[in-house]
């Protein structure tokens, strides 16, 4: 399985375009790595994790050549979920129907879009399971705002591979956890929001997690058995304002066993 994370960051993209603080001054003096777009993935170039405005161009720009076929929305955040971009991606899907999966709050969003988006519509709530042509999705609550149920985390299979997608979502929920008892995952791509930050912040941990928490989630799933030290383990939902440059913080996290994501990157396993 090969995912190309087509964006990596939070939903404070613009924050450096305002912002006086010295992460976002690093964004606007050297951009590359650390100006990123909201966070979605592509998997083997046709299952789509998350659609934001930022989607289509990113698209366009990495993967030109995608068959997208599938959408799989985490929850009805707009970094996450963009309707004009689903409308966009739906346009120009080759098998001429965008089978979109999400909470029951994502799927009544799209269907009370007017006009209606040309989608094939899959409700999904925790702990189900859904079978979309190769692939299976397992989805499992996150710990987020809003209402329980809208915000799902999930695990994509194909092949005997399966992915641990965990955004937008602060540490684990117990059943969560207990729900990847004896699964054996082949790679994790989480969140990472919060950076450095380990206090001050009312969604942390309510919602969201920060680089530590994430090491500890990698650490739990190691000791649980979920992983091996060699899981590809990725960083992801990185915000502009609150996480270090690219490159600070990709040491940082390389030295803990994580790879820091940043839009365009491709891992695969």
């Amino acid at each position: 399985m090969r995912a190309l994370l087509l964006g990596t960051g939070a939903a404070d993209i613009q924050a450096p375009d305002q912002c006086r603080c010295a992460n976002c001054a690093a964004v606007r003096q050297h951009g590359g790595r650390s100006r990123r777009t909201y966070t979605a993935t592509l998997l083997d170039g046709e299952l789509l994790l998350d659609c934001g405005a930022t989607v289509p161009e990113q698209l366009a720009t990495w993967a030109p050549r995608a068959a997208l076929r599938y959408l799989l929305v985490t929850h009805p955040d707009p970094d996450h979920f963009d309707l004009d971009a689903i409308a966009a991606l739906a346009a120009r899907t080759a098998a001429g129907h965008l089978a979109v999966c999400g909470s029951p709050a994502v799927i009544a969003a799209l269907q009370a879009r007017s006009p209606r988006i040309p989608v094939d519509l899959w409700p999904l709530s925790a702990f189900q399971t859904l079978v979309l042509g190769p692939w299976s999705a397992r989805a499992l609550p996150a710990r987020h705002r809003g209402a329980a149920g809208d915000s799902l985390l999930y695990v994509v299979s194909r092949d005997q591979r399966r992915l641990l997608y965990a955004t937008d979502t602060g540490p684990l929920l117990a059943e969560t956890r207990a729900a990847l008892n004896g699964t054996r995952l082949h790679a994790v791509i989480g969140e990472a929001t919060f950076g450095l930050q380990t206090s001050g912040i009312p969604d942390l941990p309510a919602a969201h997690m920060n680089f530590p928490l994430l090491c500890d989630l990698r650490t739990d799933l190691l000791q649980e058995g979920v992983i091996e030290t060699t899981t590809p383990f990725v960083a992801t939902h990185l915000s502009l304002h609150f996480c270090p440059p690219h490159e600070e913080a990709a040491a940082w996290l390389a030295a803990r066993g994580i790879q820091a994501g940043y839009d365009g990157r491709e891992v695969e396993w």
